[in-house]
């Protein structure tokens, strides 16, 4: 039978943005509503980390201190950076700080603190609940002197994986939908170099890469890209599946493509009908497409209104397409 069980959902922490984005939770909060609703499995997103426990100057002093260590150690290498690659430190560290531009460090990073960390870990354990993806918000499309910064976020997501037991690292590829060819073969090559890096120090954690727009909007372009950074790593590459993520005018063609690509679907959905039926997404027709080999199906409730009804509609949906998916195949 494909497809994992209805009791071996995990459910999105996204599920829960509007109630973070009013400050009502963080993502230590979390387990705790998952198990609720009878979860034993979540995806956490590290931009839900509670904000760090310091001040604006604590901040600055914290961002200094990011930087000092981003100049003194390469992330890439563990030989000298030659003298391109240390004005290519500099002028980062100098974007980080520059007003007249977005900063170079990803501000998820000012959230990566032992003490969030270990909270979130601490309230997966109380509530015996698994984490089961980890996710971060990547952009494999910037400049060199950005890519640094990028480059050391994805390693600290991946250090964040080993502490919260998370065998799965979610990322994105960033950029935009009309990037040149020069482009993409820079995001295979940075994503060959993280699939290498994964592979010989977090050996237990798996890469996917989410259709999550920018330079992955066009699906086979990402398949593209995806298949030539899993030969060059010699490691393979996943795909997260999240068919709400392909642009509405290539849906069919796109869902044909990609689902039976993914070892990870999102069961994105927005609002439901009278019978229970999601009315944004034919899932009837999707979920036959997707991969058998599937190994993860995440509940990620992106509409309005209560998120305990929406992701309790969403699992109800799940499972009755789940039975009618089994009867069939006997």
């Amino acid at each position: 039978m494909p497809l994992p069980s209805p009791d071996a959902l995990a459910v999105s922490s996204w599920s829960w943005h509007a109630p973070f984005y009013d400050g009502a939770l963080f993502l230590h909060d979390i387990p705790r509503e998952a198990a609720q609703l009878g979860f034993q499995a979540v995806e956490l997103n590290d931009f839900m980390l509670a904000p760090a426990r310091f001040g604006r100057v604590r901040a600055l002093m914290f961002k200094l201190a990011r930087a000092a260590v981003h100049a003194l150690r390469t992330p890439s290498s563990h030989a000298s950076p030659s003298a391109p690659s240390r004005l290519a430190q500099l002028q980062s560290i100098l974007a980080a700080f520059s007003h007249r531009q977005a900063p170079a460090m990803p501000e998820e990073l000012l959230r990566y603190t032992q003490q969030n960390l270990h909270r979130v870990r601490q309230a997966l354990d109380e509530n015996n609940v698994r984490c089961t993806t980890w996710t971060v918000n990547s952009d494999f499309c910037v400049s060199e002197t950005v890519w640094a910064w990028q480059e050391r976020y994805l390693r600290w997501g991946l250090a964040a994986t080993e502490i919260l037991g998370a065998p799965r690292l979610r990322i994105t590829l960033g950029g935009d939908a009309t990037a040149p060819a020069s482009t993409e073969a820079q995001v295979v090559e940075r994503l060959a170099a993280l699939a290498a890096y994964a592979q010989t120090h977090h050996p237990t954690c798996q890469l996917v890469v989410e259709n999550h727009w920018g330079i992955s909007t066009e699906p086979a372009r990402l398949l593209r890209i995806l298949d030539a950074a899993s030969e060059r790593a010699g490691a393979p590459i996943g795909l997260c599946f999240d068919p709400g993520n392909v642009p509405s005018n290539q849906r069919e063609e796109g869902w044909a493509r990609l689902a039976p690509r993914a070892v990870h679907l999102h069961f994105k959905t927005f609002a439901f009908d009278g019978a229970g039926n999601e009315t944004t997404f034919p899932y009837e027709q999707i979920l036959p497409l997707v991969n058998p080999a599937c190994s993860m199906v995440t509940i990620e409730f992106e509409g309005e209104g209560d998120p305990a009804v929406g992701v309790e509609a969403s699992q109800a949906l799940y499972a009755h397409l789940y039975a009618n998916l089994n009867h069939q195949s006997r």
